[in-house]
């Protein structure tokens, strides 16, 4: 914003950042219910809040700022003032609270107003002109006079000398003194050298836009060529400290090619599962060297979340039901409430075997079978695979089932693929034909739609 005031305008003005001290803390929590209500009640118009009234708002939102707890040294905590840290409508709340403060105070002045209007903040983060520390010390005040309980503090880093940077977010920023903006990056001392490492197991490709992102955002924030070499630096000593040899070799990489992709909006799209770097380029290689009309994409495939068991796995789970009668029937990890399974089912009076797959919990989908092999003749269960097996192959005796959990797996499309899988490898006999054609069919329809 800075870059679009003039020069006349920032000569004999300095840059300064302010901070609020502790402002989730130290605000009102009641003030940030009611300024976003107001700031709703304005803008209704243009607002969608999905068939709810604002008083529900105003419900929802008092319920769960003034229900925030905490484990603080295995201890259960209750936050009774300001906002808890972490909580989703917290910065939301916060931001439209110290608005509320800065239009009530230093927006009000319309004759300084095209000087304010280098006033940016960000949540708890501000910057903003003036000519001397007392007047930035007046503004910074104008719009902590505004809290009713006096509990913000802003702080004010003012330049001392007229060299001096005063940092901002990621950038630092100084005028001149006829007017001229200077600006490089900003790393804080006290920041950690991490980034993207070069030996990490992402795509070759991320690490690569991951440097050339840093080294485009380096250079859009400097002002010149001195800031840009020091903002270069900078890069380059956090870079080389994370494995990369001689990292400013990504910044001169032609993005024609990616220009000439974006442009092609005619390409069929091909989404595959991300095995290697050497398998990505070849296939890239085979539709380029046969200018395939194919726009590939490789998208990560099972995370370690959906393949290793749950945490605290030595905790025995117990099971909110009375007298469950799925849990002793499953084989191992006794869980019924665990949901998108693909599951197999064995009748140990005969050994045959039925695999399905369900979104919902085992307890839900295991039940009904249990029931159908129960109460074969009822109408409603004749036409169910385990009522058919149990009328024709064990009639009158008592259903005996093992249950079994294959897979997890979220994705509608993946646990289809995998329960057709198992199927193929287990060749189950309880299952009906009518329940493989409508595996088979629903696979063909998922596919066409990628």
């Amino acid at each position: 914003m800075l870059r679009q005031i003039s020069q006349e305008q920032l000569a004999r003005r300095k840059h300064f950042a302010a901070d609020i001290s502790a402002l989730y803390t130290n605000i009102n929590v009641q003030g940030c219910i009611d300024d976003v209500i107001e700031l709703a009640t304005e803008h209704r118009e243009s607002l969608d809040l999905m068939g709810l009234s604002l008083t529900d708002i105003h419900e929802i939102l008092l319920h769960i700022l003034t229900n925030s707890f905490f484990v603080y040294n295995r201890t259960l905590w209750l936050q009774q003032d300001g906002l808890l840290v972490g909580l989703m409508p917290g910065p939301f709340c916060a931001i439209i609270r110290v608005y509320k403060f800065e239009k009530n105070s230093i927006y009000t002045d319309q004759h300084s107003l095209s000087v304010y209007l280098s006033n940016k903040r960000y949540i708890d983060d501000a910057a903003s002109t003036a000519e001397t520390k007392e007047e930035a010390l007046a503004l910074v005040q104008q719009m902590a006079d505004q809290d009713p309980d006096k509990k913000l503090k802003w702080e004010v880093d003012f330049p001392e000398q007229q060299d001096d940077f005063i940092p901002f977010l990621n950038t630092e920023v100084r005028i001149e003194s006829n007017g001229k903006l200077t600006s490089r990056l900003y790393r804080k001392p006290q920041q950690k050298d991490i980034t993207l490492h070069n030996n990490s197991c992402h795509p070759e490709s991320v690490k690569i836009n991951t440097v050339k992102n840093l080294y485009s955002e380096a250079c859009c924030i400097s002002s010149g060529p001195a800031e840009k070499e020091h903002s270069l630096r900078l890069l380059d000593d956090l870079l080389q400290k994370n494995g990369y040899q001689n990292p400013r070799r990504y910044c001169s990489s032609s993005n024609s090619n990616r220009r000439q992709s974006v442009e092609d909006d005619s390409r069929t799209v091909l989404n595959l599962d991300f095995i290697s770097d050497s398998t990505s380029n070849k296939i890239r290689n085979y539709v380029k060297q046969n200018n395939l009309p194919i726009k590939v994409n490789f998208k990560p495939t099972s995370k370690l979340r959906n393949i290793l068991c749950s945490n605290r796995p030595y905790d025995k789970r117990v099971c909110s039901i009375n007298s469950c009668k799925i849990c002793p029937l499953i084989v191992c990890n006794k869980d019924c409430e665990v949901k998108n399974v693909v599951y197999k089912i064995k009748c140990k009076l005969c050994d045959q075997l039925y695999v399905g797959e369900t979104s919902r919990k085992v307890h839900a989908r295991v039940g009904e079978h249990l029931r159908y092999a129960t109460y074969p003749a009822t109408p409603s269960n004749v036409s169910q695979a385990f009522a058919i097996h149990y009328s024709s192959c064990h009639e009158g005796l008592n259903p005996s089932l093992e249950v079994d959990v294959l897979r997890i797996e979220p994705n509608t499309v993946r646990r289809k693929i995998f329960e057709a899988m198992f199927i193929i490898n287990l060749n189950p006999t309880i299952n009906k034909r009518e329940e493989l054609d409508t595996i088979k069919r629903f696979i063909i329809a998922s596919t066409e739609e990628f």
